[in-house]
């Protein structure tokens, strides 16, 4: 599910109303710590649920930053390559604009911080046939 949240911030009252939310159908809750969808910089706090998967996609208007606040996230790339998000090594991956990627949590879940420009529309995300 997703919710705004009143401060901009990542604090402990962030994770408390994360915490809060039911999950989605696909295995996500998330706080937009951005103000609304038309900002320049979207900003969200996502948790995934264990071995949660998103097949690949891309963002045509955006790169996309993401840093890993808790877990482990694995990132699959079109052309093959692998990245993996832990607390034992890589924190971030900046994933350029139009690069095709799959996202697979670990085995006790993850959350993240993703970032990319706004303002948010339904075509900023594009999958792969």
């Amino acid at each position: 599910m997703f919710a705004s949240f009143k401060h901009n911030s990542i604090n402990k009252d962030s994770l408390k109303e994360l915490s809060k939310l039911e999950f989605s159908p696909k295995g996500t809750r998330r706080i937009c710590l951005h103000s609304d969808e038309t900002s320049i910089l979207q900003v969200m706090m996502i948790e995934f649920l264990p071995s949660t998967f998103y097949d690949f996609h891309c963002h045509p208007n955006s790169d996309e930053f993401v840093m890993l606040f808790k877990g482990q996230v694995e990132y699959n790339f079109n052309n093959k390559d692998k990245f993996l998000l832990s607390n034992e090594d890589n924190k971030s991956i900046i994933i350029p604009q139009y690069t095709f990627h799959s996202v697979l949590s670990g085995l006790n879940g993850a959350i993240i911080i993703e970032v990319s420009k706004g303002p948010y529309s339904k075509s900023s995300t594009q999958y792969l046939n």
